[in-house]
């Protein structure tokens, strides 16, 4: 299922549970208000309209009485009025929206109403004929009809109040249960969110990651690294995208592996023949030279030995990079090999009036290590002590045993494995902060501020990769009195592999 496919069916179900729920909110709202509407209009229109019918009964039963006495017809013409209002208002009652139980006792009221009329008809009708000034008491029967109807509003009066009840009450259950659905409904929306954010966070982000670590791979230079297409079909295709880049960039690396292999190792030979025949021309083999061409042989000399250290560092750059370098480890005196460096570099710090400070132990300081590859480390580094130092300054070597705690973080030194330092000082310009790792790289030469440097920019990054290869760390810290301090930092036993 492709990602915006999966995106829109989660959040299409979970905007479908908030509309449900709304839906159903908006439900529930639509029967409180009719109830409410039933509470506020028929039941106040009910009580409102038997209390003016027990207030016309009362005074129905007044009046009846003063004609059963004085037996004045005027008294008849007012209860007509009367009744006929009484009347009207039972047929209002009659007409609302009521509850079962309260239809019932209206139902009652009207009947007994309709006797009361036929009764009061019959008696008043009497009374009136009968004449004579003796006075009478109203009949027992209008008085039980009358009574009775007075009582039957107290009953409905009664039943509408139990009716509302019942009503508040529905209303108090819908309210509450329109809570707990709320609540429920919210939680069922968020649990939903969540589980939707999940299962698309899961399909998107562990195939997202595994491009990061592919790229990380490739920043380190780990061209090798492939990605496994996972995930949707665009998340599939950038891996498999991913992976054509990392192949072709695989390929480029190897063509220009193999292109510098083969120009370094063609150049070697031409290269000796022109070292050679100089060195030749200057010991006089073909005849005598004037001091002015020996000076000119040597300066080409200088040139084609220069030429032949980058041809040397592209070599080993390339065995590096193809795996074709090994380490044949034996145990080595460090202090011999610092000064087989040393020896080679003589030429060059008589040249710049150089002074070498050295404080090299008595004792022989037995390593395993490679010694042909760690002598030309410390030529590296020492040629940029030289290259990078006054004229008429002083270099420093030393070795002494490594104190806890002096390796960096990272090292690959093994827990408790004694180790030995190299530290080899300048007193050049320096080397800022930010560049003390940058010089390690490729082609980076030894950073801004150490001024005009001859080479491929090679020399360090192949230190490191060896001395890393031993197991150990190479870095760079400032000099209290000016200038840099590289550090290399060897165990004195090899790792097992």
């Amino acid at each position: 299922m492709r990602l915006a496919t999966r995106l829109a069916a989660g959040y299409a179900l979970v905007i479908a549970v908030m509309a449900g729920m709304g839906a159903y909110q908006l439900a529930l709202i639509d029967r409180l208000l009719a109830t409410n509407r039933q509470l506020s209009q028929v039941s106040l229109t009910a009580v409102s309209s038997v209390l003016r019918l027990r207030r016309s009964f009362e005074q129905i039963r007044e009046l009846t009485q003063k004609l059963y006495i004085l037996r004045d017809p005027d008294y008849a013409a007012v209860l007509d009025g009367l009744r006929e209002q009484a009347g009207q208002g039972v047929k209002l009652l009659a007409a609302l929206d009521l509850t079962g139980a309260e239809r019932l006792e209206v139902d009652r009221l009207a009947r007994l109403w309709a006797d009361y009329g036929q009764l009061a008809e019959t008696d008043e009708a009497q009374a009136l004929a009968g004449g004579g000034g003796e006075d009478g008491p109203m009949p027992y029967s209008l008085q039980s009809a009358l009574a009775g109807l007075v009582l039957q509003l107290d009953e409905i009066l009664r039943v509408g109040q139990v009716s509302i009840q019942a009503r508040v009450d529905e209303t108090s259950a819908r309210v509450e249960r329109a809570r707990w659905v709320s609540l429920g409904a919210t939680a069922a929306g968020v649990v939903g969110a969540l589980l939707v954010s999940f299962l698309i966070g899961r399909s998107v982000v562990a195939p997202v990651r595994r491009l990061a670590r592919g790229t990380h791979a490739l920043a380190r230079g780990d061209l090798s690294h492939r990605v496994e297409p996972a995930g949707g079909p665009e998340l599939a295709a950038l891996a498999a995208d991913f992976n054509a880049m990392a192949t072709r960039l695989e390929e480029l690396d190897r063509v220009k592996r193999d292109f510098v292999s083969n120009v370094s190792h063609d150049l070697k030979a031409p290269l000796a023949a022109v070292q050679e025949t100089l060195r030749l021309l200057l010991d006089g083999i073909p005849g005598a030279v004037s001091a002015q061409q020996e000076r000119l042989l040597r300066l080409a000399l200088g040139s084609a030995d220069r030429l032949g250290v980058m041809i040397a560092d592209l070599l080993d750059l390339a065995r590096l990079d193809s795996g074709a370098l090994r380490y044949r480890f034996a145990p080595h005196d460090l202090s011999e090999l610092a000064r087989s460096a040393v020896l080679d570099l003589e030429p060059l710090m008589r040249q710049k009036r150089l002074h070498l400070e050295a404080n090299l132990p008595a004792a022989p300081v037995v390593v395993e290590c490679d010694g042909p590859l760690l002598v030309r480390v410390l030529e590296n580094l020492l040629s940029n002590a030289v290259r990078f130092s006054p004229a008429d300054a002083a270099i420093g070597l030393a070795i002494r045993p490594a104190a806890a705690g002096e390796p960096p973080p990272g090292t690959a030194l093994a827990a408790g494995a004694e180790a030995v330092l190299v530290e080899i000082a300048d007193a050049g310009p320096g080397v800022a902060d930010a560049d003390k790792e940058r010089v390690f790289e490729r082609f980076r030469g030894s950073g801004p501020g150490r001024g005009p440097g001859a080479g491929t920019g090679l020399g360090l990054a192949i230190a490191r990769s060896v001395v890393e290869g031993h197991r150990g760390a190479i870095w760079l810290r400032d000099r209290p009195q000016g200038g840099t301090i590289a550090t290399v930092l060897l165990p004195r036993r090899a790792a097992a592999d």
